[in-house]
This record gives structure tokens, sequence and C-alpha cells, in this order.
């Protein structure tokens, strides 16, 4: 994980790589993810920075939730 924050500290940004799951903690890593995961955090007011960031690198917006990835991704594997 690697942790950015814009010149103005407006805006957070967290990139996730290489993201293991496994069944429980400390049992081996059942599926590794090769995706990478932008976050981009800020407060609600600075909503339309984050959008001409999102713009402004050609990424889609979209919800994730890395717990409800992990979940299907060890139980297709079980």
């Amino acid at each position: 994980r690697s942790y950015f924050e814009s010149f103005d500290k407006k805006l957070r940004i967290t990139l996730d790589r290489d993201i293991s799951y496994s069944d429980f903690p400390g049992k081996p890593i059942v599926y590794t993810e090769k995706n990478l995961v932008l976050e981009v955090k800020g407060d609600t007011k600075h909503a339309r920075d984050v959008e001409i960031l999102m713009d402004g690198i050609g990424l889609r917006r979209s919800k994730n939730s890395k717990y409800t990835r992990s979940v299907v991704a060890v139980s297709s594997i079980l």
C-alpha cells in the first residue's frame, strides 16, 4: 500500500497492489488479486476535486469493498 496527499491537503490517495486473501488470519494465502485499487478520499465539500482528478487520469469511479471482494474470492476457491 502506498499513500499520497494532494499539495493542498484536500485529498488523500491510497494505492493497493498485490492484495492477498486467506480464509482466516494467519492461514496461508489462498488468492492474490493482481488488480490495483486506487482510493481517493476527502471531505464531501471537495467532491468536485475528486471528480476532476478521476476524469483527468481516465479512470472510472466505482464503489469497492475489499472485504466483500475477499469473501467472494476465497469462497470461489474453497
